[in-house]
């Protein structure tokens, strides 16, 4: 394949990858940047500002790290931008802080905790873009905090990490508080009938209470029996109006969103949605397996009478919520490996599919949108589950080689960050060859005038400039912007040395799949080393 014509192929990938507009726009309302009626394309000017006002709030923030900051200026402005945004909304590995905000402060920090509070189910207002840090914000950090018996800086602080905050509470308190009743009235007889297997239940739950405790007693005499009419259903009213019991509801439904599971509103019900994506958490991890017992979902989650249901919690956040170390490595090399042993039309099956995935996603970047006064809103940040995943590529190839429907929204989930790599991997590689080759050029127009300036930077190391306007501000626009851009290409060289070798092998349509995963894999790998570099001392 001849260069030219590689360069083409990967400029139109590049092109058609999912624009990531949602993902800013969202960030910014969530974070009370934006209103929600200005995260429209109609409003473009509006969202430049939220990002400028978000990028000034960031420069005086003191928890993250001038040399990061340098760093992700090198790989552009967009990502840069989008970069800490999705840093800033992690809940994987959120960012920290080291005292909470004066009252009435408006800052990141105040805006990172309302976000927080709100993802959890304690703020009731909507957040605005004058929302400070008051009393009332103050009253709901505390109740949190006194359900992990903790200050309210390190309660802020642990909801930056949920698989931490869940393993807290898990060992903070008696296993049978992580037994759960709560009604659903919603819920159709097709689901209850399903559930309703009240004695495998009850041998799950002797396994995970370690043995018949008093607990087991009392909801075996009270709710586990066979007789509908004997159930007392006033020990399941008053069990489900529990404020951790509640809390915990919605720490559950906050997990099933974070990894792609549950696309409904976080709104505290445990309607048919939620309860259908605990099922279909369940047989993703069971058809994950390659071997192990499997559990049935009425192990976990049982119909016990009148609406009402028992769930396991103990078990479920146990086994699906935290993340455990297994070593199985980064999810893209062993993708790398699966693509790159399988057979041709696996390959195609496995490229076709992707597409497919590919423009659905790209259909989802619209605009955030509400219900019922909640914003509608995508996880972004994957870090925990990809690390889950890795032990899965076998599984996950599989199941976009067959187009597997009932984890499609899984699958979305963990290859929306491969998209965005794969874009800005491919941005870097193509900035890196157009240098090699001398072809590149900037040009900065005055918006006010008619005013413009370009340079051209050539193979031999000239680099020529013309301008028609000496204003002294556009040419230290102009300055600024090609220094950026230098410093960017320098990256994408790095870029370029390790992926050129396996770009050559690119040669026919089933190997195709395998250079993009490549790509990924590469451009991660130097992103971290780039950084260890960029960091040590000159």
């Amino acid at each position: 394949m001849l260069l030219q014509e590689l360069l083409g192929k990967l400029e139109i990938e590049g092109d058609k990858s999912p624009s990531k507009k949602n993902e800013d726009t969202q960030h910014l309302v969530e974070l009370g940047y934006l209103p929600l009626f200005h995260a429209t394309p109609f409003f473009s000017k509006q969202v430049a500002l939220a990002k400028q006002q978000f990028l000034e709030d960031l420069q005086t923030a003191n928890y993250i790290e001038a040399p990061e900051l340098e760093l992700y200026q090198k790989i552009g402005p967009d990502e840069f931008v989008s970069y800490f945004l999705r840093k800033v909304t992690d809940i994987d590995e959120g960012v920290v802080f080291k005292s909470l905000p004066a009252p009435k402060e408006i800052s990141l920090k105040s805006r990172i905790i309302h976000y927080r509070l709100d993802l959890f189910g304690m703020w009731i207002q909507p957040l605005t873009t004058q929302s400070p840090y008051t009393s009332r914000t103050d009253v709901q950090l505390r109740i949190l905090a006194e359900h992990v018996k903790l200050s309210t800086l390190e309660t802020a602080n642990l909801l930056a990490d949920i698989e931490k905050f869940t393993d807290h509470l898990l060992s903070l308190y008696p296993q049978q508080d992580f037994i759960l009743s709560f009604k659903s009235p919603n819920t159709d007889d097709g689901m209850r009938k399903k559930l309703q297997r009240r004695g495998a239940f009850k041998s799950q739950l002797v396994d995970d209470l370690e043995g018949r405790t008093d607990f087991f007693k009392q909801l075996k005499k009270n709710v586990l029996r066979s007789n509908d009419k004997k159930i007392d259903t006033g020990f399941l009213s008053s069990n489900s109006r529990n404020p951790l019991k509640l809390f915990l509801l919605r720490l559950i439904q906050v997990h099933q969103w974070k990894n792609g599971f549950y696309s409904g509103l976080l709104d505290d019900d445990m309607g048919p949605v939620t309860l259908q994506s605990t099922l279909d958490s369940i047989a993703f991890y069971n058809d994950g397996l390659d071997g192990g017992k499997k559990i049935k979902e009425f192990q976990v989650l049982t119909y016990v009478t009148d609406g009402y249901f028992l769930f396991n919690a103990l078990f479920f956040l146990r086994k699906y919520a935290i993340e455990k170390d297994d070593k199985a490595g980064d999810l893209w090399s062993n993708m790398h490996e699966e693509v790159k042993n399988a057979k041709g039309d696996k390959q195609e099956a496995f490229q076709n599919n992707l597409e497919g995935m590919r423009k659905q996603l790209d259909g989802e970047d619209d605009h955030p949108k509400q219900k019922r006064g909640l914003l509608a809103r995508i996880y972004f940040g994957i870090g925990s589950f990809i690390k889950k995943l890795a032990g899965m590529a076998k599984k996950v190839f599989k199941w976009v080689v067959k187009k597997v429907t009932k984890f499609l929204n899984v699958l979305k989930n963990a290859f929306r960050d491969f998209f965005k790599n794969l874009k800005t991997g491919i941005k870097a590689f193509l900035d890196g060859i157009k240098f090699i080759l001398g072809n590149k050029t900037s040009v900065t127009m005055d918006d006010g005038t008619s005013g413009w300036l370009l340079t051209k930077f050539r193979l031999d190391g000239d680099v020529t400039s013309i301008a028609n306007s000496n204003d002294l501000e556009l040419i230290q626009k102009h300055i600024h912007k090609n220094k950026y851009m230098v410093s960017t290409l320098g990256f994408a060289l790095t870029v370029v040395s390790v992926i050129v070798k396996l770009v050559f092998r690119a040669l026919n349509f089933l190997s195709w799949p395998l250079l993009l995963i490549n790509i990924v894999k590469a451009f991660k790998s130097i992103k971290a080393s780039y950084q260890t570099l960029y960091l040590k001392p000159v």
